[in-house]
């Protein structure tokens, strides 16, 4: 095969880059209303840092393919179009170099989700893209196509995951697999009485939430991971937890969130006293293999969200639309980091009872947390080894 190499889109081949859409695109593929479109070349004057085009050129620096991506109405949305190969050189491997080339565009610019039209009768293509992970979009209608999407941010896929088993066991769980419970407080982050991420006060809304998580993966020898005003739970022996609700076993999933998010409820505002708190709930079944993968799905997702809150509460404007890695910068620059947010802003673990270290957990390791009386921690190392 011969030789080619990908480039960002330079105005110098501007007319090889009209003469190849011509050629491909309108005669080979019959986009004929797309002519007008391409001969101005509008699409190519790139009006945002987010937009992208690609090109593939031969040994003889002639245009064989392109991709293109604009940013969607929506911010975080980007629109994939223009993916073309001249004939001889298909089956070589462009496409996917050039795709490749625009996803990897996509995910530097911060964008979370890209969509696609194509046609029923490009079967080639929807393989092309169903392979890469593209899937139906019902969201728009097309009368003449059909629309796809695809996560790329990569907390979304786990978000996806986890969305399809919470479909999959809509009605009941499992008895053997691990048990998730996920907790959302309702209006706590619009509500000025509280502070979600002052953690120096054990009767602020953190030291409650953390009092309580304490309280019940003790009690049902479980773990639980939460942050600003959510909070899930893993139960990896469920039958724990069915088995006190009811003595039947009953593995239905709304007697088991109406019940443990009324023990939750009681146990809260017992010690809260600032303001009466409600509880959103929802459970399902997770395979025993992806607790690792559902808690980096969670450090990812709150560490998003208390930064984002944190910036706010301190006059950030459009602090939701910052990358993540500016926000923890920008994070750091407050004095009160250190003192707030430095120790909790991945998520805070617990394990029957005790505060657990989250990246040591994720690596294989049990380190509990200890508080001492000045304020400091200090870390146990427990050796897994003699564990049954």
């Amino acid at each position: 095969m011969e030789d080619f190499r990908i480039i960002n889109y330079e105005e110098k081949y501007f007319n090889e880059t009209i003469k190849f859409l011509n050629e491909v695109a309108v005669n080979e593929f019959g986009f004929y209303d797309w002519k007008n479109y391409f001969d101005t070349g509008r699409f190519l004057q790139l009006n945002s840092n987010r937009d992208y085009f690609g090109i593939a050129l031969n040994n003889n620096n002639e245009v064989i393919a392109t991709i293109g991506l604009t940013q969607d109405y929506e911010y975080k949305t980007a629109k994939l179009h223009s993916l073309y190969v001249r004939k001889e050189y298909r089956k070589n491997g462009i496409a996917s170099s050039l795709y490749s080339a625009c996803e990897n565009f996509a995910k530097e610019n911060d964008y979370d989700i890209i969509i696609l039209h194509t046609y029923l009768e490009f079967t080639e293509a929807i393989k092309f893209y169903k392979k890469r992970g593209y899937k139906i979009n019902n969201d728009i209608e097309s009368q003449d196509g059909i629309w796809y999407y695809k996560n790329i941010n990569s907390n979304m896929v786990w978000k996806d995951y986890f969305l399809n088993l919470r479909n999959k066991y809509s009605m009941r769980v499992s008895s053997k697999e691990p048990l998730v419970i996920n907790l959302d407080g309702k209006n706590i982050t619009k509500s000025g009485k509280f502070s979600l991420v002052d953690n120096t006060n054990s009767n602020s809304f953190f030291g409650i939430m953390e009092k309580t998580v304490q309280y019940f993966t003790k009690k049902y020898n479980c773990i639980a991971i939460f942050g600003t005003d959510e909070v899930s739970f893993i139960f990896e022996k469920p039958l724990l937890l069915i088995n006190d609700i009811n003595d039947k076993s009953n593995k239905k999933n709304d007697e088991i969130i109406s019940m443990f998010s009324q023990y939750f409820f009681d146990y809260f505002n017992t010690l809260n006293q600032i303001e009466k708190v409600f509880w959103h709930g929802e459970c399902f079944s997770i395979p025993n293999g992806k607790i690792n993968s559902y808690i980096k799905y969670k450090v990812s997702s709150i560490k998003n969200v208390v930064t984002t809150y944190f910036l706010k509460k301190n006059g950030v404007k459009n602090a939701g639309k910052i990358k993540l890695e500016e926000k923890i910068e920008q994070c750091k620059k407050y004095d009160y980091y250190e003192s707030n947010l430095k120790d909790i802003i991945d998520g805070v673990l617990y394990y029957n009872g005790d505060r657990i270290d989250i990246n040591e957990f994720l690596n294989g390791n049990m380190v509990v947390i200890r508080k001492e009386e000045n304020g400091n921690t200090t870390n146990d190392y427990i050796d897994l080894s003699s564990w049954n």
